[in-house]
């Protein structure tokens, strides 16, 4: 019975390692690179108005 407990504690203990520590890191991983690709699309957008005449400016 001591070796079914030990089995279950070790899963218990890699679930727990798994959802509460390996998963948050991986979608804050994944927050963190759609924001570095946002501000990176934006900065081309920027430069592609600059560059045609697009501002605020012209939209009065």
């Amino acid at each position: 019975m001591l070796l079914l407990a030990d089995a279950a504690l070790s899963v218990t203990l890699v679930s727990l390692a798994i959802w509460v520590v390996l998963f948050p890191v991986l979608v804050q991983g994944a927050i963190a690179y759609a924001i570095v690709l946002a501000r990176g699309e934006k900065r081309e957008n920027d430069e592609y108005k600059a560059a045609h005449g697009y501002g605020p400016a012209d939209h009065s």
